[in-house]
């Protein structure tokens, strides 16, 4: 008697994750690129650690900014297409607060204030512009 055996080899190759942030330290409210350059990957699941809550995409090159100065890991899944092969790959970026001093010469008056003060980077550009038109002159720190 003569046996037959069939093998079946997976003719999907194993995805390589991989992705670069730009930039790799940004200021607070800065936009970071994730900018994916993942090998034999069909879909990708991001995980993005932030101030509050951890912050998820499938989007293949997604962008974050931060309210908070900080170090935050961002890790990225490359998924095969037929999702049973992935790799895994996380880097950190690194956050800093920006702070601008308003000085009024008149009175020698001055007003320290930072983006993390501000909820979004559109406000504290507000904040800025506010002291300005009040006859303050802000410096970046």
């Amino acid at each position: 008697m003569v046996a037959l055996a069939t093998v079946f080899a997976s003719c999907t190759k194993e995805p390589t994750a991989c992705f670069t942030p730009s930039p790799a330290s940004a200021e607070v409210h800065q936009v970071v690129n994730l900018t994916n350059c993942s090998e034999d990957a069909d879909s990708y699941e991001w995980t993005i650690t932030d101030t509050w809550f951890g912050t998820s995409s499938t989007l293949e090159n997604p962008t974050m900014s931060w309210d908070e100065p900080g170090t935050y890991s961002v890790t990225l899944k490359a998924i095969s297409k037929n999702e049973k092969k992935d790799d895994e790959v996380s880097s950190n970026v690194t956050v800093t607060d920006v702070c601008y001093v308003c000085e009024e010469d008149d009175f020698g008056l001055t007003v320290d204030i930072c983006g993390s003060d501000y909820f979004t980077g559109a406000d504290f550009e507000d904040g800025i512009e506010f002291w300005e038109d009040a006859g303050y002159t802000c410096t970046k720190q």
